[in-house]
């Protein structure tokens, strides 16, 4: 089974600017967590491996149904998400 921490870290990273872009306080650290982050999900989104992403090749288990329904679709709008936190 894939590995879960490349992503959970990236949400972490996301959640944390997120909350330091509204309070106003983490501007200057904003570009060094929301460019790892939108790296690091654009590649859980895209996927390396037989079992998540776009390029899965196993696509009949359990866990590829709900990863082509909720897990990459979320990868993908959180990347867009961080991305827009870089350029604004």
């Amino acid at each position: 089974m894939p590995s879960a921490e490349g992503p959970a870290v990236a949400f972490t990273a996301l959640g944390v600017t997120l909350t330091f872009g509204a309070s106003g306080s983490g501007q200057d650290a904003l570009p060094w967590i929301a460019a790892p982050a939108a790296v690091i999900l654009s590649a859980r989104a895209i996927g390396d491996g037989p079992y998540f992403g776009f390029t899965k090749r196993v696509r009949s288990s359990r866990f590829a149904r709900r990863d082509d329904l909720a897990f990459t679709p979320t990868a993908v709008l959180l990347t867009f998400g961080a991305v827009a936190a870089l350029l604004v």
